[in-house]
């Protein structure tokens, strides 16, 4: 069995926020934040998947994820779509107030 675990660390602007979740293969993650105008966002994230034989969470050089921001508050305005390696970061200004969406995707890992 293929799990993956996500860690995303999101900077808005000087207060800082964590996450670290779980997820069963390629299946997209979302979380929703409410952002003031002129919020710089900055990412950073950390994909392993579980390896059997080590009992462990391991990086593997061809898992990435794929992430996406988008302004529900805006038709669902995308303003981040990018695919990385396993191990990498994300950038964006709020351009206006309101809920985003931020959404992850693994690549390359097997459903469990």
């Amino acid at each position: 069995m293929w799990r993956s675990s996500v860690f995303l660390a999101a900077v808005l602007a000087v207060p800082s926020q964590a996450l670290h979740f779980f997820i069963d293969g390629a299946v997209q993650k979302c979380f929703f934040e409410e952002l003031p105008k002129d919020t710089l966002v900055v990412g950073h994230y950390d994909a392993k998947v579980w390896d059997d034989a080590a009992k462990n969470y391991i990086s593997k050089p061809d898992v990435g994820v794929f992430i996406t921001v988008e302004e529900t508050f805006d038709n669902h305005h995308r303003v981040v779509a990018q695919r990385g390696s396993g191990t990498g970061k994300f950038t964006f200004s709020a351009a206006d107030s309101g809920e985003h969406r931020l959404c992850v995707v693994p690549q390359n890992v097997q459903q469990g």
